[in-house]
């Protein structure tokens, strides 16, 4: 887009591919406004499909505050579980989709 137009998306989301065999979520936000309409749902399914079209079997990965109970909820309904947390911190929750 030119002349400094800017399209207002109600979420965001970002994934890299650490490894071939996987693809990690490394942030997923909905601008409150947007929040119960489907967004973040929308966007974990987009996620999950870019995985599943890169081939070779991608496993998803993530990690989330387990005080985001929403957040934590969201995924387990998307078919994440948690594996356990390669990180120290306190209250971090790694889950993956196979």
């Amino acid at each position: 887009m030119g002349g400094g137009h800017r399209r207002k998306c109600p979420g965001r989301g970002l994934t890299r591919s650490p490894a071939k065999a996987r693809a990690e979520i490394k942030r997923l936000r909905v601008d409150p406004p947007a929040r119960g309409r489907g967004v973040a749902p929308a966007l974990v399914e987009g996620a999950l499909t870019h995985a599943a079209k890169s081939g070779g079997g991608h496993r998803l990965r993530l990690s989330v505050w387990s005080r985001l109970t929403g957040a934590v909820a969201l995924y387990e309904r998307a078919g994440f579980t948690a594996v356990g947390s390669w990180d120290a911190r306190d209250g971090l929750v790694r889950m993956e989709h196979a």
